[in-house]
Parts: structure tokens; C-alpha cells; sequence
């Protein structure tokens, strides 16, 4: 079930399949971010890892890789990126990571399955940041850890702001608003705000990526 309908469609339509043709040049693009991501989440051999918003399942089987003994569960409401997550994983003959279509915030993991919950740029989406950080906060064992990357303010990423207004104005197009939006952890102590409020104890937030850090 997924309670933010608007991006499950989107993310099962033209957005998800835009990721899978342009896997490999995301890969490029994000491969140093996703580098500090698993620096953050510190992985040790055995542990069980939560991928939060998977994606096609690149982050979820370097941190299969890197928990060896252990195991990694990738998550995402994407039906169709899930699919090429688990070909790509069996390709890679990586056995000890699997994939599950699931809405993060209300998905029932179960109490204290995991020692990490990570995400490469899923966690901006959520419907409600604060009831989904405190899903997986319970989903966590006592101790356990969470590390994930987003993206800073729209002012620090003109990636996505060239060009962005003369379009808009010619399209009548205008960014997603709400909590959904991919700026929606942007600010220095957004992260942080969100995870006090369900319960993290502490937090600390790497700049450039950037990747915040916090263990309940």
C-alpha cells in the first residue's frame, strides 16, 4: 500500500522509467554521494540493512556487499525500478540482497529488524517525513543506525534551477509543493528537527551531499 498516491504513480510511470534508462549516467553522477552514504552508515559484516527508496538497487547491493554475512532489503512503491533492482542484483550474483514493493511510511516491517536504515535520495519524498522516520525508527534495533543523503536548498543545486523559470513560464509548469518536493530536508537542521520529533536521540549532518547521520 502506498499513502502518497501521487508519487507512486509518477514513480511507477514516467520517473521510474526515466531512472532505468539513465541508470548508468545517475550512477556517474551520484557514485561519490553514494560513497559518503555508506561511509556514514558505517555497515558491519552480519548486520541487516534497510535501502529506503531503492531505486534499481544500487546502494541496497553495495550495503548487501558490504554486510557479508548479513543481509540487505532494498524498499520502493516503484514496481517497476523493484523489477530491474532484482535483475541487476542477480546479475551481479549478489544473493543476500532482496527487494520488496513498499511505502516506507506505513510499510510493517516489524519492531527492531534492522542495525541500518540507509537512503540515497529517497527520503525527501515521503508524504510525511516525521510518521515515516518513526516507522523506521521502530523498525530499528535498539542502537541502531540511520544514514541517508538529500539535497541541499534549490539555491545550492542550480542544476535544477537553469533555465528552470523561462520554462515555466512558456509551460505554465511550477515545482511540486509540499513535503514531497525534492527540497523538502534541504535546510541545515531539517533532517535533524524530523528525527528528534519520532524519537532519534542523535544526529549529526555531513555538508556537500549531504549525508546526515543519526542513531536512535
Amino acid at each position: 500500500m502506498a499513502v502518497n498516491a501521487e508519487q507512486a504513480e509518477d514513480w511507477n510511470g514516467a520517473s521510474g522509467r526515466e531512472f532505468i534508462e539513465q541508470r548508468e549516467r545517475h550512477e556517474q553522477m551520484l557514485g561519490r554521494l553514494r560513497a559518503r552514504l555508506l561511509a556514514a552508515a558505517a555497515i558491519q559484516d552480519g548486520e541487516y540493512v534497510l535501502d529506503v527508496g531503492c531505486g534499481c538497487g544500487e546502494t541496497t547491493i553495495l550495503a548487501a556487499r558490504a554486510a557479508g554475512r548479513g543481509h540487505a532489503l532494498g524498499a520502493d512503491f516503484s514496481r517497476i525500478q523493484v523489477a530491474e533492482a532484482r535483475r541487476l542484483a542477480a546479475a551481479a550474483g549478489v544473493a543476500n540482497a532482496r527487494f520488496e514493493v513498499a511505502d516506507v511510511q506505513v510499510h510493517p516491517f516489524g519492531a527492531g529488524v534492522f542495525d541500518v536504515a540507509l537512503s540515497s535520495f529517497g527520503v525527501m519524498f515521503f508524504d510525511d517525513p516525521a510518521v515515516a522516520l518513526g516507522n523506521l525508527r521502530k523498525a530499528l534495533r535498539r542502537g541502531g543506525r540511520l544514514a541517508f543523503v538529500c539535497w541541499r536548498t534549490r539555491a545550492e543545486n542550480p542544476v535544477f534551477t537553469t533555465g528552470f523559470a523561462e520554462a515555466a513560464a512558456v509551460l505554465g509548469l511550477r515545482e511540486m509543493p509540499g513535503p514531497g518536493a525534492a527540497f523538502s530536508l534541504a535546510g541545515n537542521r531539517t533532517g535533524g528537527r524530523v528525527a528528534q520529533r519520532c524519537g532519534v536521540r542523535r544526529h549529526r549532518v555531513r555538508q556537500g551531499g549531504r549525508a546526515d547521520a543519526h542513531r536512535q
